[in-house]
Formats: structure tokens, sequence, C-alpha cells
């Protein structure tokens, strides 16, 4: 469910030229994503939300090419293969990602 809205998030951002995104997510959704490769950054402390919820935010350009690179079934689930969102591959090719490279997908 939660790759669904993701999916859906993404399809709707590149409709309207949305480069980023912000969230409100409880600590195992946060842990969740980061499991399927999908990695926010915190934007301050937890806060009361509806419960405890961490602000946080994503760059969508690099929140989906670490997604390929740790997780590119994840990736291809979210983007429709690319299709919703293609893959910047200068931004994939030129940075120093936390794991493994690669070059074909």
């Amino acid at each position: 469910l939660s790759l669904g809205l993701l999916a859906a998030v993404v399809r709707m951002a590149a409709e309207h030229n949305v480069t980023h995104v912000c969230a409100m997510m409880d600590a195992p959704i946060m842990r969740m994503f980061a499991r399927l490769g999908i990695h926010f950054r915190k934007l301050g402390p937890m806060v009361e939300f509806h419960g405890l919820r961490q602000p946080a935010f994503a760059e969508i350009d690099a929140l989906l090419v670490r997604t390929w690179i740790e997780r590119p079934d994840v990736w291809a689930l979210i983007t429709r293969d690319g299709q919703d969102w293609p893959l910047n591959r200068p931004l994939a090719l030129s940075t120093a990602w936390p794991c493994r490279s690669r070059t074909t997908h």
C-alpha cells in the first residue's frame, strides 16, 4: 500500500513539475521505506502530529537514483520502469552513492 501511494506521488510530481517532497511519518514507516531503498532526510526532531511523527523531505531525483541503486525492483514499481519518472543517469553515474554502482537497467 505504501509503495502504491509513493508511486502516485511520483506520478503527480512528474505531471506538475514538482522536484521535492515533504512528509510527516512515524518511525516504523521511515524504517520500512529505508529497507526498501527509499531514503528521506529528517527535518528536525520528532513532533506531535496525530502521534509522534518525523518531518522529512527528499529531492525526487536523488531519492529515485538511490532507490534504483539499492532496490531496482522497487524503483521499477514506483516509476513504472521509468515511464513516470525517468532515471537521472548523469546523477546516478556521477555521485558516490552508499551502495554498489549499477550500470544497467
